[in-house]
């Protein structure tokens, strides 16, 4: 009776553990003044299992155009009114670790553009020459400076976090690029200004550990376990 207690009470000692959130490892890394299209290869380090149980893990993606845009051009004599859709299509790659769901966004917008019909040839009476030119009237300069978006994800289960846990690094790709369709006008082109952009991708491991106390107990109740099959 006295051993079935002893076990009794060494199972609810272990049973009982109590585990603390500990403050999140966060790693960013920052990209700058990135003419766009980005392809950016970025290293992190991995979670260390030493320091606890991980819960998950969160990654986030931010970027902020800081300046440049997209350029309509009317080479036709006739006035056209198009509506210009630009897009930046941004997002996170591994062959390293898993992303899922997917961290990623797309930032668009439609706008209607007048353009008259007085081209401009750089100069020239020859359409071949020609350049795209946003200077009005019979161009339009989409000025973007300031758009911005972010996304992030929760990987908290089964593979996807735990591509995340031992020793070493992994890599993660960033890529972002643009484009645009137009339409309403046969003579209009699109092109771009020098796009740059700003923005970090970060990682962060959420994890607990157990508490001091819990720690301590637990080492008197395998010191009792020893004790009692000692005696």
């Amino acid at each position: 009776m006295k051993k079935l207690l002893v076990f009794l009470a060494i199972g609810l000692l272990f049973s009982s553990v109590a585990y603390a959130t500990s403050s999140p490892i966060v790693q960013t890394k920052y990209y700058d003044d990135e003419v766009i299209n980005i392809s950016d290869t970025m290293t992190f380090d991995k979670f260390d299992p030493a320091l606890g149980t991980l819960n998950y893990v969160k990654l986030t993606l931010s970027l902020e155009v800081v300046s440049g845009g997209f350029v309509a051009d009317n080479d036709s004599t006739s006035p056209a009114t198009v509506s210009y859709t630009w897009l930046i299509v941004a997002g996170l790659i591994s062959s390293d670790v898993f992303i899922s769901p997917a961290v990623g966004f797309t930032m668009s917008d439609t706008v209607l553009v007048s353009l008259d019909g007085d081209p401009d040839y750089d100069g020239t009476n020859d359409p071949q020459a020609a350049i795209i030119d946003g200077t009005a009237p019979d161009g339009h300069v989409l000025d973007i400076t300031g758009e911005s978006d972010s996304s992030s994800q929760f990987m908290a289960v089964g593979a996807a976090m735990n591509s995340y846990i031992g020793p070493g690094t992994f890599d993660i790709d960033l890529t972002a690029i643009r484009d645009f369709e137009i339409s309403g006008g046969s003579g209009v082109e699109g092109g771009y200004t020098n796009m740059l952009a700003d923005g970090f991708v970060e990682v962060e491991y959420c994890y607990t550990v157990p508490e001091p106390m819990t720690m301590s107990l637990l080492a008197l109740g395998g010191l009792a376990v020893v004790r009692r099959k000692r005696s």
